[in-house]
């Protein structure tokens, strides 16, 4: 310890080395008066008489105990020569482990993009050293390979990622190679013990739930209500992917809340197309009541949470790649459009604008003002024809009829 003048104290004080960190410290107010001093003391970081931490860690499944040191290539030009000349001799020596040793640091650092536990990475590498035993790998994608072994043993462990997340640390191996590379090791590994196949994992809709509603910044509620929705999810038959269900089932807690999610944004959080949260969403739709908890969202909530508003999206869609311009061509004064393919496309709801526009007596403004009103007459007309389907499909729903779009 010794003499320093401290700036907060505006006086000399008492300074206390942190050799760990490099810190000299103020004793009395704790300010960091120096740093990036060198600590010459040993790294022993446990409290016993175990050394084990000095050196190269050791992995059991490594026949020399990952002791061995790789030679690496140098970047300057005088010594390209000999470092090249000491790879090649090391590299033509006999150390069967150096593949391994190279696979295992790839595994580690996808672990590590993917913020997994070490226990997670010990067991991508174990299944890898498994694969690699059977000697039957040669040729295959070997980014796509380690990535699958990453895949396989986030599902043993029961924090599974989905491929899409997978591919994001993969190298630029692809979905279909990733999946085909895990596909090969569940048969090797299958053959292995005798033809059974390999314990993957059940993947549950709640395992995603928690970082993808962390994605989303949702509060602590909200993603107890997701949670508990998508547990209640699993009494019904719902043929949909776990994640594209957690997707869904984000959509409609967000959107009985304050904290609206829009599809995009969900999309992104999720890796779930918009498509396929649309498309799941008239799979849930029919059980929401019984699956949305009833602390969360009462029976009037669930009435104003108008799920026949997608269908209100697909018309603006439809405006907007030409639908007046198309339903025009079918227009003519006096036709009768309440059936037939004329009623199929709209043009009932849209008749009364065409004939306005016809008289040209009025200003561009109102005739903007009744196409709108024509547009929302047929987002209506929509949203009755779905609704219809829906009834007819699953039977009467109380809560259906107030539906209004």
């Amino acid at each position: 310890m010794f003499d320093a003048f401290c700036r907060d104290c505006n006086q000399a004080t008492d300074v206390v080395f942190d050799h760990s960190a490099g810190n000299a410290v103020c004793s009395e107010c704790g300010l960091v008066l120096g740093s990036h001093s060198i600590d010459e003391t040993s790294e022993w970081q446990t409290f016993s008489n175990d050394y084990g931490n000095n050196g190269s860690p050791s992995n059991p499944l490594i026949v020399d105990d990952g002791l061995s040191n790789v030679i690496a290539k140098s970047n300057g030009a005088s010594s390209d020569v000999p470092s090249s000349s000491l790879g090649r001799w090391q590299n033509s020596s006999s150390n069967p482990d150096l593949g391994l040793i190279v696979s295992f640091q790839t595994i580690d650092i996808m672990a590590e993009k993917l913020g997994l536990v070490p226990t997670i990475k010990d067991r991508a590498n174990e299944i890898y050293k498994r694969v690699e035993d059977q000697k039957s790998s040669k040729g295959r994608n070997q980014e796509a390979l380690l990535a699958a072994c990453v895949y396989i043993a986030c599902r043993q462990e029961d924090k599974p990622r989905t491929i899409k997340e997978i591919c994001l640390i993969a190298n630029g191996a692809t979905k279909k190679e990733i999946v085909r590379a895990k596909e090969y090791i569940v048969k090797q590994l299958g053959l292995e013990n005798g033809g059974q196949s390999i314990e993957m994992g059940i993947i549950h809709i709640g395992d995603f739930m928690g970082r993808f509603c962390s994605n989303l910044g949702m509060n602590h509620q909200a993603v107890k209500a997701a949670t508990e929705s998508v547990q209640n999810s699993e009494e019904f038959d719902i043929r949909r992917s776990p994640i594209s269900i957690a997707a869904t089932v984000i959509y409609i807690i967000t959107h009985l809340s304050d904290d609206k999610k829009s599809l995009r944004d969900i999309s992104v959080a999720t890796g779930v197309s918009e498509g396929t949260i649309r498309n799941t969403y008239k799979d849930i739709f029919p059980h929401v009541s019984k699956i949305i908890p009833t602390w969360y969202a009462k029976e009037e909530d669930l009435k104003n949470l108008q799920p026949l508003k997608l269908n209100s999206k697909r018309v603006d869609e439809m405006v907007e790649v030409g639908m007046v311009d198309e339903i025009r061509e079918y227009f003519v004064s006096g036709a009768d459009n309440s059936k037939g393919i004329r009623r199929v496309i709209g043009v009932p709801e849209i008749d009364y604008f065409f004939e306005i526009v016809k008289k040209n007596t009025i200003d561009d403004a109102k005739k903007e003002k009744i196409l709108n009103k024509a547009i929302r007459k047929t987002k209506h007309s929509t949203c009755i024809l779905a609704k219809n389907q829906l009834l007819k499909e699953y039977g009467s729903y109380a809560w259906i009829d107030s539906v209004q779009n």
